[in-house]
């Protein structure tokens, strides 16, 4: 069954079926009947209009290794679970994933419900994607004691009696939109919200942020002369901050403080979430990234009321003087 909560469209269970979760150590991510037949809208790709050959193949090679045992020794999480259309495990999508749950449980009548996230915090199934602590941090930011982490649970089979899945395809309205509330919550355990959240910004002192990346390891994404741009921007009195280096709370606080930044494109743009108003940003896009448009992120854009600029990279660098 389809409902409505007012921007997220969901699918509800019948109170008494079993649902099962084949989590990501079975490279899955599937909700599943008793039958093995996975709801519609688990995955990106598992919506109808989206079963493409590839789709079925996988999911069947998938499935056929959830043996009736599995099933039978399936353990039981709770009977009233809210989880979403899992896409990538790549922070920007975590991110989404994170805050569109987040918000939904806000405005969810049952308070008694559990989350349920699948995110990897260790590299023996995810080989070529980084663990980063602040998933488990996020985690605990807006979800507290009333989150499951499928991943912690190995080959285990997860399984609830009543489910409410959030639809999260490219072209519903809470993709990628980066609400305020969970925002705002975020803020709210650091102590960082203040006038400047509210808007307030004519006397906000200028602070000139960079923020770097490491070296990427699932794809080629850096600016080739990344150390050039670097050297430029600190002359120019920008402070240089590499995410990966410093707790998530600093890194918030810097990035809230922030008049000026310069970023770069990727995952790491949905920190933007994280800016006040009216700040002052520059995304550099590499090579990698040059077939996304600035649209994926326009909900952040203008939710958060940013002034934003796009420089585009010349054979994968950036030109100097555009800056």
């Amino acid at each position: 069954m389809l409902s409505r909560i007012g921007n997220y469209e969901y699918y509800e269970t019948p109170d008494n079926e079993d649902i099962f979760y084949v989590n990501l150590h079975r490279c899955a991510s599937f909700f599943i009947k008793r039958d093995k037949t996975i709801i519609h809208g688990s995955r990106y790709y598992s919506y109808p209009c989206n079963e493409s050959e590839d789709f079925v193949r996988l999911s069947k090679n998938i499935l056929d290794n959830v043996t009736e045992q599995d099933i039978e020794n399936a353990i039981l999480i709770g009977d009233k679970i809210i989880s979403i259309c899992k896409w990538f495990v790549t922070y920007g999508h975590f991110m989404d994933e994170a805050f569109a749950l987040c918000d939904f449980q806000n405005q969810f009548q049952d308070k008694s419900s559990k989350i349920l996230l699948d995110y990897h915090t260790d590299n023996m199934v995810i080989k070529n994607y980084p663990v980063y602590s602040n998933y488990t941090i996020i985690d605990n930011l807006l979800f507290g004691n009333t989150s499951i982490n499928a991943y912690s649970y190995g080959l285990q089979i997860l399984k609830m009696k009543k489910l409410y899945l959030i639809k999260h395809a490219i072209t519903d309205p809470m993709f990628h939109a980066f609400p305020t509330h969970p925002r705002n919550k975020i803020l709210s355990k650091f102590s960082i919200l203040s006038c400047k959240s509210l808007g307030i910004t004519q006397f906000r002192p200028v602070f000139k942020l960079f923020i770097t990346r490491g070296i990427a390891k699932h794809m080629n994404r850096n600016l080739d002369n990344e150390s050039e741009i670097s050297n430029y921007l600190i002359i120019n009195n920008y402070n240089i901050i590499n995410p990966e280096d410093v707790s998530f709370e600093k890194f918030i606080r810097i990035l809230h403080r922030a008049s000026h930044i310069v970023m770069t494109w990727g995952g790491a743009l949905t920190n933007m979430c994280y800016c006040a108003r009216n700040t002052n940003i520059i995304i550099l896009k590499s090579k990698s990234y040059e077939h996304e448009e600035l649209l994926l992120f326009d909900k952040i854009i203008k939710t958060y009321h940013l002034k934003v600029n796009v420089v585009l990279h010349r054979d994968n660098k950036i030109n100097i003087p555009f800056l």
